[in-house]
């Protein structure tokens, strides 16, 4: 699969550290600040598919923590609406 889709991205440029959130004090914040950045992104559909095909388990993809992407890949395997 191509990924062109990435030249998108509203995180491109960014520091990728922040999409690997530790916790701590500034978590909230910090979680707060990398959702406004994927949810204003056109490619945010795309960036959770890369995320659960790749079983990738760290990290904000398409706006979601890994937990939210386990329950997106149960919705998805089921045919449900996971975004």
């Amino acid at each position: 699969m191509s990924e062109e889709w990435r030249e998108q991205a509203n995180c491109r440029g960014k520091d990728v550290n922040m999409f690997f959130i530790e916790k701590g004090p500034t978590a909230i914040a910090n979680m707060k600040a990398v959702r406004e950045i994927c949810n204003a992104c056109i490619i945010k559909k795309q960036c959770l598919d890369y995320a659960l095909d790749n079983s990738i388990k760290d990290g904000i993809y398409g706006g979601q923590a890994p937990k939210e992407r386990r329950i997106s890949k149960r919705k998805r395997e089921k045919g449900m609406k996971y975004v």
